[in-house]
Order: C-alpha cells, then sequence, then structure tokens
C-alpha cells in the first residue's frame, strides 16, 4: 500500500543526522544558526566536504 509524502512526514520526527554535532539551544533558529552550526571548529564533516569537492574537481 503506498503512502503519500504528507503522511510519512507526519509520522517521522524531525531531527539531524547523528554524524553531526548537537544544535546548540542557544543559537538562533535561522539560516545565519545554521551555519554557525554546521561550521563550528569541533565538525570537520563540512570542512571534509569541500576538500572532496575541490580535489574532485582538480583530478578531471
Amino acid at each position: 500500500m503506498a503512502t503519500s509524502a504528507a503522511a510519512t512526514a507526519l509520522a517521522s520526527p524531525r531531527r539531524y543526522p547523528a554524524l553531526l554535532p548537537p544544535f546548540p539551544a542557544s543559537s538562533p533558529r535561522t539560516r545565519l544558526g545554521l551555519a554557525d552550526w554546521l561550521f563550528l571548529p569541533d565538525n570537520p564533516l563540512p570542512a571534509r566536504v569541500a576538500v572532496n569537492r575541490l580535489w574532485a574537481s582538480v583530478n578531471v
């Protein structure tokens, strides 16, 4: 039986991926707050992704 995307979205709780650090409660829930959270010094993932994309464009 097929389910609609709206029904699935209502059934799924909103959460962040486990590999990312928790979102600070003191940060504003805006795009700037999201950017600050993604680029925290203790979160190496965005830097690693950026370097991998750069490296992929160099190794074409």
